[in-house]
């Protein structure tokens, strides 16, 4: 059975040198999110939450 809903949350907590972040996804072969980024410095945080 499909899902008629689905959450996701993302947390990543850099401790030390330049850490590269991707986060795909998809919903019916079609891209709804697509972050790249890059964390630089002690402590920096990408978080989010996805609802889909």
């Amino acid at each position: 059975m499909p899902l008629a809903a689905a959450g996701a949350t993302v947390q990543v907590i850099n401790d030390d040198a330049p850490l590269k972040v991707t986060y795909k996804a998809e919903v019916n072969g079609k891209v709804v999110n697509n972050d790249v980024l890059t964390l630089t410095g002690d402590g920096s945080d990408y978080t989010k939450q996805f609802t889909y």
